[in-house]
């Protein structure tokens, strides 16, 4: 179950690499040069990425293959998805209805519908992109990155890294771990204030709320209610 204390944080300063096993992508050609191309595609066709930030810009995923990528940040508060996909194309779009800088956890998802892209924000606001965009679950993906770009990347973004936690990342339906070892990818953290552990201060310890109100802690900010009203 995630929770506070399994979620990644990120302090803006570093980012956490999956960098993609090459061993599950030559077994894949390997078996279709020899059965032909009869093989279902390499590769999952969704990315779901579970988050809290009160920043209002920063990367939240990064996607490289060689040259094509896809970059998933927070502009202004509100998400903003970049595609690269070389000779096809680069397309932008971004979600104005959602404010995601609040403190609350929010879960984006990529999903890829045949030739269709979907963008969606706590499953209730979308985007269909019909433009070709970068196969963020394909062969060629090199790395996924949490909390910014890759420094050797031409497209360098000037904005900064993201400021926030990190409850979960599914891949297709693979959770990838925040530390250890997976099949599909090996790990590294380019900073140690990226760690696991998301509580955040004890806002409500010097008592700020007035009278007989209680205290809420709300992640850096605290709300106050009267007692008995504590159900939230």
């Amino acid at each position: 179950s995630i929770t506070p204390d399994t979620a990644l944080s990120l302090e803006g300063k570093g980012r956490l690499d999956y960098h993609m096993s090459q061993n599950e992508k030559r077994e894949y050609l390997l078996r279709q040069s020899i059965r032909g191309a009869m093989l279902e595609p390499f590769g999952v066709n969704s990315l779901e990425i579970k988050f809290r930030t009160r920043s209002e810009n920063g990367i939240l995923i990064h996607i490289q293959e060689s040259s094509n990528y896809t970059t998933v940040k927070i502009k202004n508060g509100k998400v903003h998805f970049t595609s690269d996909a070389g000779i096809a194309g680069k397309v932008e779009r971004n979600i104005p209805e959602v404010y995601v800088a609040d403190g609350h956890w929010h879960t984006f998802l990529i999903g890829k519908n045949g030739t269709a892209t979907v963008l969606s924000i706590d499953r209730i606001y979308n985007r269909d992109i019909i433009h070709p965009t970068q196969d963020f679950g394909g062969l060629d993906v090199l790395t996924i990155s949490l909390g910014g770009i890759p420094p050797n990347q031409a497209h360098r973004d000037s904005q900064t890294g993201f400021d926030g936690c990190i409850a979960s990342m599914l891949y297709g339906g693979e959770s990838l771990p925040f530390s250890g070892k997976h099949s599909l990818a090996s790990i590294s953290k380019t900073d140690p204030s990226v760690k696991i552990g998301c509580r955040g201060p004890n806002i409500c310890a010097s008592n700020p709320c007035w009278g007989d109100l209680l205290c809420i802690n709300q992640w850096y900010a605290y709300k106050c209610v009267p007692p008995g009203d504590c159900a939230s």
